[in-house]
């Protein structure tokens, strides 16, 4: 099935720039669920989630980061939110504890 869409122009002095109808729809959903995150409370949530499950299964910080194959004082800065770990870090950490990534996250 073949389904058209009536383009919209986005910017007159911007050469190809077109959105169309259901593109536009979604972009003003997209706005209205919008939260905004300061990067403290993202720093926030991933320390307390990670020293849940880290207290849960009873592992300390040193065996959890040998584990992980990360720097033993990462877990620790992780959870005193001192420093902004990769998605990397956060995936070696989530798989150790058995958990989902998007666990640590929400």
């Amino acid at each position: 099935m073949i389904v058209a869409f009536e383009p919209w122009f986005v910017k007159p002095w911007t050469e190809g720039a077109w959105l169309y109808r259901r593109d536009i729809t979604t972009l003003f959903a997209m706005q209205t669920q919008e939260q905004v995150t300061t990067i403290e409370e993202i720093r926030n949530t991933i320390a307390l989630n990670l020293k849940k499950f880290r207290s849960e299964r009873g592992i300390a910080q040193e065996k959890l980061a040998l584990i992980a194959g990360v720097d033993r004082t990462m877990v620790s800065k992780i959870e005193r939110q001192l420093t902004n770990p990769s998605i990397e870090t956060l995936l070696k950490l989530a798989n150790v504890l058995d958990v989902r990534l998007s666990d640590l996250l929400s």
